[in-house]
């Protein structure tokens, strides 16, 4: 009986964990498709606007992402029902903060109408309201459920999408946020519908308050949220239209250091190497592969930079023209920013994390300095900052880990 339970655990396991990397997978090919999808069919101006709300949407979840950990702990430790009512409470509070917040930002720099503004909003809210339960779900042992409806709403979105372009005469970038909050509401009626018969202790009181909000943002969660923000500043401070015509070149390469790790990870999963184990650092910080990880990396940046014209123009079109400085100064950062990700992936999970979030605070600050007084005489040079930064923050990162651990 036991081997029997632990085999439908383990199944069940396996089941949530492939539909995660699916719908991860879902994730990145749909934001790859749209971005050359958006910029032929809308043209510049829909795709500055698309990205600076896709920007700015990807900040509130690194938040959500941050607080629903301890939200799902609460509700599997017995907090029940009142954990589920608090998180409600929580999370509508949060996204009618959000939604005014954005409302005010945009108010503020008159840049969009009042529909899209709606549509937008309509967007967040209903992305956010959807958390609690998904979490209920997960703490219930419902994994699966998160992932599905991720996959799920990709594709309806990208069918209404597709059906859009192609039966409308005159194409609006404020009916692609109309489709992405049509496809939310979606989720959150399948969601409600399916969590609803879910039994979870029905308790009357929950300690669950603001308090342990800020608790949940540990040291980690701070390292995440300026690491995601980093490469979202230049979306919200550089002129628009500019930031459209480089995000593509931004977006491919900031991810290509990303995607070798992970690869890396998972090749080290498969020899049985546990590169994330947090004890037993000295024999740990031995086994990372950092020279063969260093020699692919130059291998990488390399090509990137010579088949860099013929992939943007494969990939965006023959109208696509990506400045050749602004590939070099990438092909460059591609190796500090990939041997930074192995060993920051491994400090992430020890007391460092914390020096971590310090790094990425500092380089986001820099950015925004040098844009807000330098960035008009040569709009490159917060990439140059970054790269700099993040290559001395590599070497203390390795020297931290050869010595200090």
């Amino acid at each position: 009986m036991k081997i029997y339970l632990a085999s439908i655990v383990k199944s069940s396991i396996f089941k949530a964990t492939a539909l995660n990397q699916i719908s991860v997978l879902t994730n990145i090919g749909l934001g790859i498709v749209l971005i050359p999808f958006i910029y032929n069919y809308f043209g510049v101006s829909g795709l500055a606007i698309y990205l600076e709300l896709i920007a700015l949407k990807a900040i509130v979840d690194i938040f959500t992402a941050a607080l629903g950990g301890g939200i799902v702990r609460h509700i599997a430790d017995g907090g029940g029902a009142a954990a589920f009512n608090a998180s409600l409470k929580l999370f509508t509070s949060y996204a009618i903060i959000a939604v005014i917040v954005c409302y005010i930002y945009f108010t503020l720099t008159k840049q969009l109408g009042v529909d899209l503004i709606l549509y937008f909003s309509a967007y967040v809210c209903l992305s956010l309201i959807i958390q609690p339960f998904l979490q209920r779900a997960t703490a219930c042992g419902y994994q699966q459920l998160g992932p599905v409806i991720r996959i799920s709403q990709n594709a309806l979105y990208f069918v209404l999408l597709v059906l859009y372009i192609g039966l409308s005469e005159h194409k609006e970038i404020d009916k692609v946020f109309t489709i992405l909050a049509a496809t939310s509401f979606f989720s959150l009626v399948l969601v409600v519908v399916v969590t609803r018969k879910i039994s979870i202790n029905q308790e009357d009181s929950c300690d669950f308050t603001v308090k342990d909000f800020a608790l949940s943002l540990s040291s980690y969660a701070i390292f995440a949220i300026f690491f995601s923000i980093c490469a979202q500043i230049e979306v919200l401070f550089l002129n628009k239209i500019i930031v459209a015509e480089l995000f593509a070149v931004i977006i491919a390469s900031w991810k290509i250091p990303n995607i070798l790790v992970q690869l890396l990870w998972r090749y080290c999963e498969v020899k049985g190497v546990a590169l994330k184990v947090t004890r037993n650092s000295q024999q740990l910080s031995k086994s990372l592969p950092e020279r063969g990880l260093l020699v692919v990396s130059l291998i990488v940046a390399l090509s990137y930079y010579v088949m860099a014209d013929f992939g943007y123009e494969l990939w965006m079109g023959s109208e696509f023209n990506p400045s050749a400085t602004l590939i070099a100064i990438f092909a460059i950062g591609i190796v500090p920013m990939t041997m930074n990700r192995l060993y920051t992936g491994y400090l992430q999970f020890t007391s460092y994390a914390t020096i971590l979030g310090w790094q990425y605070f500092t380089i986001c600050i820099a950015k925004i300095l040098y844009i807000v007084f330098m960035g008009s005489d040569w709009i490159y040079g917060s990439f140059v900052v970054w790269f700099v930064l993040e290559s001395i923050f590599c070497l203390i990162n390795r020297k931290v880990i050869s010595k200090y651990i």
